[in-house]
């Protein structure tokens, strides 16, 4: 910019450095953050983009564990979760309140996980996502493991019979948060996706960049 110094010049960091020396500050560390799917596809078309290392494909999102906490309240974003728990709401806009309001939601987030027998940290990170059991996969080449494998990044699914003829093809925002919702219990399933699901055997997802080329890859598999 004008004014810009030769020691100010210097200083700078590009976004690619800056995403390298995150992922290596928070290696074997989990990933914690309000929207997580909505951070992480950011990070992940920034690493893309600049061939830095790319960002984990999961952790825990604070706005699905809060949903799966307070299930007759709709968590659409930080404030609900901290009405919900209780806590004092405080001033947005600013990197530091934001990194504490954070930060307290966790910590009483988990305190009332451990409440609910939640007590490590695979239980919290089980705990958030859909409920699954009861669900036969035996007819499946895939089990839940799988499915709570998905990446919570955009992409396309595609499921196959047992003859491997392509069935269906569908986009996502989230393939965690879009294929598990055709196998989870608390899914509500018409009689016609239940004949259809009977037909599956197969399902393979592909990881793209953005909603737009998942649409885009949707459209070209389709044809």
């Amino acid at each position: 910019e004008t004014g810009q110094t030769a020691e100010d010049t210097d200083e700078v960091v590009t976004a690619g450095q800056a995403l390298t020396d995150l992922t290596a500050f928070a290696a074997n560390s989990t990933w914690v953050a309000d929207d997580l799917q909505g951070t992480l596809t950011l990070l992940d078309w920034e690493a893309r983009r600049s061939g830095a290392p790319r960002p984990p494909a999961g952790g825990l999102s604070l706005r699905r564990l809060g949903r799966r906490l307070f299930p007759t309240i709709k968590v659409r974003s930080a404030c609900d979760l901290t009405a919900a728990l209780g806590l004092s709401r405080q001033e947005r806009g600013r990197a530091d309140r934001e990194a504490d309001m954070l930060g307290a939601i966790l910590i009483a987030a988990l305190d009332r996980c451990r409440a609910q027998g939640a007590v490590t940290l695979e239980a919290v990170l089980s705990l958030q996502e859909p409920d699954l059991e009861g669900v036969d996969f035996s007819g499946y080449t895939f089990d839940r493991a799988f499915l709570r494998s998905l990446p919570e990044h955009p992409g396309v699914y595609m499921m196959f019979d047992r003859n491997g003829v392509l069935l269906y093809v569908g986009k996502a925002k989230s393939l965690r948060d879009r294929v598990g919702s055709y196998f989870a219990r608390t899914t509500k399933r018409s009689e016609k996706m239940e004949r259809f699901l009977e037909r599956v055997y197969d399902l393979r997802v592909e990881v793209v960049g953005s909603e737009l080329e998942a649409l885009l890859l949707e459209g070209r598999l389709i044809r």
